[in-house]
């Protein structure tokens, strides 16, 4: 599993291949699994990432990735906001998209959405938006995860740290 390390507040887990931090049956708990307004946040430090890599998460995991993640892109440095509801294929389908410098120090993510739109910001800095006026959908096969997705190999490599989920969408 991960290990504990220095993080940017006290500690956070450090996480590489194939280890994360999971709660079973997400779907059950409205605080992970919401279906108004909500945000998440984290801080996150790595000075490397494959095509994509989860930070934080709430899917299944499988080809109809339903709930919501925070994940980077190696194209462009980048890194993604997305809801599903259950006609998802795609994490690209709703997608919210800020770039940032994968150079080994702490940012901060915040992952927004009001109920019509997705916000993301990285380090204070608004990133792109996207509209999502459908409701998120949450199957009992969900995983609330932090450093990877429910069983699909995207492993984040490097430290996660203050995991928050607010029931509001926060503004910058």
């Amino acid at each position: 599993g991960p290990t504990v390390v220095l993080g940017k507040v006290n500690q956070a887990g450090s996480f590489g291949t194939g280890n994360s931090w999971y709660l079973p049956s997400a779907s059950a708990s409205s605080t992970v699994s919401p279906t108004t307004a909500f945000s998440v946040s984290a801080w996150f430090k790595t000075s490397s990432f494959d095509t994509y890599d989860i930070i934080v998460s709430n899917t299944n995991g499988s080809s109809a990735k339903r709930g919501w993640v925070i994940l980077t892109s190696s194209s462009g440095g980048q890194i993604n906001f997305s809801l599903c509801d259950s006609d998802c294929s795609s994490y690209a389908a709703n997608n919210a998209i800020k770039s940032f410098s994968n150079d080994g120090n702490w940012h901060h993510v915040a992952g927004t959405w009001d109920g019509t739109t997705m916000r993301i910001y990285v380090d204070g800095a608004a990133g792109g938006t996207d509209t999502f006026s459908l409701v998120p959908d949450y199957p009992a096969s969900n995983q609330f995860t932090i450093g990877a997705g429910t069983g699909n190999g995207l492993n984040w490599n490097g430290q996660v740290d203050e995991v928050r989920i607010y029931n509001r969408a926060l503004l910058a």
